[in-house]
């Protein structure tokens, strides 16, 4: 599904429902960075890895932690400039989120950057719930919106599979918003 190849891929938040899709950017990325709050979800995502995943990264940082997670950051930006970031951040993490936006910017080489969140996103009681950081400068800001999928007579949350597949895909075609699933009719959601 990728076919771009990357230098440096940063992945934030990417251990669980995002393992499927960290794996394959591992097969296209020179470099993975893999930031996440536990070394047991790290541990986990390794161990899944195939066995030649030597350019996998793991780093145990939480984004609440703006601080210590903006070091991790730097730190793995020194050797080689990251190119693509795939990231799931809460609400609680926007202004992470935002000052991680600043710091890319200040690259000389664009980075994607691929914004992860949930259907809340979407709600129409709150549209300004999720503000689009301004991106500007060399960051190309992605925002990637995860629904529901609508059955019979019900409706269902998205699979871990389905996630990764849509984030690819939106990676892939570099889209601005896209929505994996669907977020209407809001009163369907599980």
């Amino acid at each position: 599904m990728i076919q771009d190849s990357y230098q440096h891929v940063l992945t934030i938040g990417t251990t669980g429902m995002l393992a499927a899709a960290t794996r394959v950017l591992a097969q296209r990325a020179t470099r993975v960075t893999c930031l996440a709050r536990t070394p047991a979800s790290l541990g986990s995502l390794a161990a899944s890895m195939p066995t030649d995943a030597a350019n996998l990264h793991p780093v145990a940082v939480d984004y609440q932690h703006s601080d210590a997670f903006m070091k991790a950051v730097q730190d793995a930006n020194a050797d080689t400039p990251i190119d693509l970031v795939v990231a799931w951040f809460h609400r609680n993490g926007l202004d992470t989120c935002k000052r991680l936006i600043g710091y890319l910017n200040s690259q000389a080489s664009p980075v994607g950057v691929f914004h992860v969140v949930g259907s809340a996103a979407r709600d129409p009681s709150n549209p300004a719930q999720w503000p689009q950081p301004e991106a500007g400068g060399v960051v190309t800001y992605h925002q990637i919106i995860l629904g529901f999928v609508l059955e019979a007579e019900s409706s269902r949350w998205l699979t871990h599979q389905e996630i990764s597949d849509g984030v690819l895909e939106a990676i892939q075609h570099k889209y601005s918003r896209h929505i994996i699933g669907t977020v209407r009719p809001w009163s369907a959601r599980p």
